[in-house]
């Protein structure tokens, strides 16, 4: 099927929020565009700050029960969910790209096999990752446990970029644990994440298990303030922007309330003098040009050895020329990346190209500004050379499709280059030695080291978090179970206890 564009519209039917398990409305409506097609896709009913204590209340009644569910009760609902979506796959993957322009790799891999895979992961595991100890106590007459019990009402807020996925991520571990959640739907795929309430529903979760709500942007800080303020939600986890990410771990941290945050990255790719240039070549434009570089992963920055740098510039080139054209979810995130290369453009860098589309040449000359838009929502590839520190694109993440290359001499220098970023999400090095790779991944600040293939890489049943400004706290199964969960030490003395 022809996923470039949307397969329907649907102007008619407005997103409710879901409660209780059940469709909930508001006085307030907001539309829906789908960025590529520039249509108004749908409307979507608003949460209002009331409506959000309405969900979190919900959520609290339904606590008190869910919580004393078994493991296995759990378990069997999860593979509920994973075969529903199994079943529901086609329609799945038409309420994404009706709101979102996505490619068909993050569609089908990235956003439903991998929600079916968590959900069968989460299944598997979460028997022993909610089993207590028996610790040696000093005292013979004292038996200890440390037990594991869910927070209860969990706060996850997820973002467009990976709709399906990223929602599923922040709400069902935390539900398998044993907690109740609500889900704050992005503003940009509020269907899909609505989508998952009534999936929930239909597979017998019980009513305010799972809430989701939605609201207008400018309604985002009462909103959210309204849910973590409220004494019954008890931890928050974030996925988006570092920039955001700030404002609720502030809000949480007022209200002294843990978080999980997975914030922005700019992803650095180690390239050895002994690495496969193709398969350099190739994992750096993929992953810089994939989803128009709106993924956290994304390569940023190539770090080559100065002995290969020109040589693996003219292959990225090469490769980038055929890259199929894809859009950005928004026009502002558009304008973002163009600001960011043409500052560095007027700074001092220069543009590697290979646009068919322009007839321009191999290379722009140092200071000149090129027109990078093919529409608002789409830019054209780029690759540049030259990027100093005194540039923006240096230091901020781009999210768009655009990678920087720079050179190093010894891999010391590498390593500094990596590790000079703010940010700490992801990584890769490239060498036909792998313990050299091996030694290097050790030196890098980031949550992960990918050796011979794309910063572009979450699995399921990986742990999966970042360092420095890219947050804290880590998600998979079963290493992230444990960011739901918390310890309760029960002792217990009696004469009767000693042998």
């Amino acid at each position: 099927m022809n996923r470039n564009h949307p397969t329907q519209t649907d102007p008619g039917n407005t997103v409710p929020l879901w409660i209780d398990n059940k469709e909930y409305t508001s006085s307030i409506t907001f539309p829906v565009t789908n960025a590529d097609s520039g249509r108004t896709v749908h409307e979507a009913y608003s949460a209002t700050p009331a409506i959000a204590v309405k969900a979190v209340e919900s959520a609290q009644r339904a606590f008190l029960s869910w919580r004393n569910t078994k493991p296995w009760d759990r378990r069997q609902l999860l593979l509920k969910a994973a075969d529903y979506l199994r079943e529901r796959r086609q329609e799945v993957a038409d309420l994404i790209l009706l709101e979102t322009p996505v490619p068909t790799l993050m569609i089908e891999m990235v956003n439903i096999d991998n929600s079916i895979a968590l959900l069968e992961e989460l299944a598997g595991t979460i028997s022993l990752a909610t089993s207590g100890v028996i610790p040696h106590t000093r005292d013979n007459n004292t038996i200890a446990l440390v037990v594991k019990e869910p927070y209860g009402v969990h706060l996850g807020i997820a973002p467009w970029n990976a709709s399906l996925f990223l929602a599923v991520r922040a709400v069902l571990t935390p539900i398998a644990c044993g907690n109740t959640a609500i889900l704050k739907a992005s503003e940009i795929s509020p269907k899909i994440h609505n989508f998952i309430g009534r999936m929930l529903t239909e597979v017998g979760f019980p009513p305010g298990v799972l809430n989701v709500i939605q609201h207008r942007r400018e309604d985002a800080p009462q909103v959210i303030e309204a849910m973590i303020a409220h004494p019954a939600v008890k931890k928050v986890n974030f996925t988006g922007s570092t920039a955001v990410g700030k404002i609720v771990a502030g809000m949480a941290a007022r209200h002294c309330k843990p978080t999980l945050m997975e914030l922005g990255g700019k992803a650095p790719m180690i390239v050895c003098k002994d690495a496969d240039l193709d398969q350099a070549a190739q994992a750096a434009i993929v992953g810089a040009y994939l989803h128009h570089g709106q993924i956290c992963m994304s390569t940023d920055t190539v770090i080559a050895h100065e002995s290969i740098a020109q040589e693996l510039t003219e292959k990225m080139a090469s490769i980038s020329a055929t890259w199929p054209m894809t859009s950005a979810v928004s026009e502002a995130g558009a304008a973002k990346t163009e600001i960011l290369v043409q500052d560095a453009l007027a700074r001092g860098a220069s543009l590697a190209l290979s646009f068919p589309q322009t007839n321009a040449s191999s290379e722009v000359a140092i200071g000149a500004s090129v027109n990078l838009k093919v529409t608002p929502t789409k830019l054209r590839p780029s690759i540049l050379t030259g990027v100093t520190p005194e540039m923006k694109l240096y230091h901020e993440e781009c999210f768009g499709p655009t990678v920087s290359v720079l050179t190093f001499q010894t891999e010391d220098e590498a390593i500094t280059l990596a590790n000079e970023s703010a940010y700490g999400l992801s990584s890769s090095i490239f060498s036909r030695n792998i313990l050299r790779a091996l030694k290097l991944a050790r030196q890098i600040d980031a949550g992960a080291v990918h050796i011979n293939s794309m910063t572009v890489h979450d699995e399921p049943q990986l742990p999966h978090g970042g360092m420095k400004s890219s947050g804290w706290g880590r998600f998979g199964v079963p290493w992230g179970l444990d960011e739901f969960l918390q310890l309760k030490t029960i002792t217990m003395t009696s004469n009767d206890l000693v042998v």
